[in-house]
């Protein structure tokens, strides 16, 4: 049985050659991200340095979690379906041209990341342009604090502030040299003493080896955590076992713990006698590492 090809057709010679303004507007970078905050402020930040302006089109949320799973993102310059409400009272904008650009940013279940892709790349249009910078503040009519602070003299081989040059101070300074010279050596032996006592201790004192290999996470920590604990609820379908992986998130994030804190420390104990199930605590610190291989490979380092 043969199969059957269709050929391209051959550009047309008579059609409009592309406006040079539409070509400086380079679509955002395709590739994965841990959560979908991050996902969205990293291309809408991409998209307002290069002139335009992404806009929510629709979302959608999982059957079982409030997050967000899909984002669907348009240019500020296109057309978005209005609702009932609003077709009854037509609003013209001129800002919309039926910009046709669109991408979105889909949960992938199987890598536990979120997928930025560009379904349509092109603009009618060509960069906006940049909005007035503020003026700048005025300058501030306070006096710097060096002027105000007193002049410093040595007493007794310190350093000792003075609100002037008189006299009087600097005669009382200098009839009590000889014993303010004793006290400081007095004491100074024994902050000498006490240095040296710790330095010892420090020395004699072995550093903990060690238990398992760090792992090192880029990108922001509580972000990770984050992202972490979705990883984990992608594979699991019971609701309260959902609920016990986003316990030992909050918990690992009201202590100020990240992943590889909690990896080093490998004590599923800690989020037992809190209130997780055991389960779910092992779960939580004993598969950061294996997390943290595959988010390296699918980042390409």
């Amino acid at each position: 049985m043969m199969a059957c090809f269709t050929l391209p057709s051959p550009p047309d010679p008579n059609a409009p050659s592309p406006d040079p303004a539409t070509l400086l507007l380079p679509p955002p970078l395709e590739g994965w991200y841990v959560t979908m905050e991050e996902a969205t402020q990293k291309t809408r930040d991409f998209a307002e340095a290069h002139g335009y302006r992404l806009v929510k089109k629709r979302s959608s949320k999982g059957r079982d979690t409030d997050q967000v799973r899909s984002l669907y993102l348009i240019c500020d310059r296109g057309f978005v379906k209005p609702s009932v409400a609003k077709i009854r009272k037509p609003r013209q904008n001129p800002k919309r041209i039926g910009c046709p650009f669109d991408m979105s940013i889909t949960w992938n279940q199987h890598f536990g990341l979120y997928q930025a892709r560009v379904r349509n790349p092109a603009h009618n249009h060509g960069p906006r342009e940049p909005e007035p910078s503020p003026e700048p503040a005025p300058e501030s009519t306070l006096p710097f604090l060096s002027e105000e602070m007193p002049k410093r003299r040595r007493v007794g081989g310190e350093e000792s502030a003075t609100l002037g040059s008189g006299g009087d101070e600097e005669g009382e300074g200098e009839d009590e040299d000889g014993e303010e010279d004793e006290d400081e050596d007095a004491e100074g032996e024994e902050d000498g003493e006490q240095q040296q006592q710790q330095q010892q201790q420090q020395i004699k004192k072995p550093k903990p080896a060690p238990l398992v290999k760090p792992v090192k996470i880029r990108g922001l920590r509580d972000v990770a955590v984050k992202a972490y604990c979705e990883w984990q609820e992608s594979y699991v379908q019971i609701a309260a076992l959902k609920a016990e992986f986003r316990k030992a998130r909050d918990l690992a994030l009201e202590n100020g713990m990240d992943l590889e804190q909690i990896h080093l420390d490998q004590d599923p104990g800690f989020f037992i006698e809190n209130g997780v199930k055991r389960g779910i605590a092992r779960r939580f610190v004993d598969d950061i590492s294996e997390w943290a291989r595959l988010f390296e490979e699918l980042s390409g380092r």
